[in-house]
C-alpha cells in the first residue's frame, strides 16, 4: 500500500515538474499575443492562456499561506524546483485533474516548445 502512495506522489511530483517547466520556458520567452483562431471546433492553446490557466488553478487551490510561498515561483519560475513537497503533490494533482499536464489539452504547446528548444541547441552546432 505504502509503495503505491509513493508512486503516486511521485507521479504527482512529476506533473508538477513538467507543467513547471513550461511555464518558466514560456515565462521566460516573448510572449505572442494573437487573435483566437477557430478552426475545427478548437481554438490554438497560445502561451499566455497557459500562463494564466497556470496561475488561476494554483490561486484557487493552494490555501492563503500556501500561495504566498508558491507566489516565489511567479517572481522568479526557476525557483519551482525549490517549493515545499506538499505544495508540489498539491498542484501536480490539480494539473492532472484539469488537464494541464503532458498529455492533457496543451500538448501541442509542449511539443511546439520542445521542438524549439531543440533547434536552439542545434543551431550553435552547426555554426561552428
Amino acid at each position: 500500500m505504502t509503495d503505491i502512495r509513493k508512486e503516486e506522489r511521485q507521479k504527482l511530483e512529476m506533473i508538477y515538474d513538467n507543467v513547471m517547466a513550461l511555464f518558466t520556458a514560456l515565462k521566460d520567452g516573448r510572449l505572442d499575443v494573437r487573435r483566437a483562431e477557430f478552426k475545427h471546433g478548437e481554438v490554438a492553446a497560445e502561451n499566455v492562456d497557459f500562463l494564466c490557466d497556470v496561475q488561476i488553478k494554483a490561486r484557487r487551490h493552494l490555501t492563503p499561506a500556501e500561495y504566498a510561498l508558491w507566489s516565489v515561483v511567479l517572481e522568479n519560475p526557476e525557483q519551482y524546483k525549490f517549493v515545499p513537497e506538499k505544495i508540489r503533490q498539491t498542484l501536480g494533482r490539480v494539473f492532472q485533474q484539469n488537464r494541464l499536464d503532458l498529455a492533457g489539452d496543451y500538448k501541442k504547446l509542449y511539443f511546439k516548445v520542445k521542438n524549439q528548444q531543440v533547434r536552439e541547441e542545434l543551431t550553435p552546432r552547426e555554426a561552428e
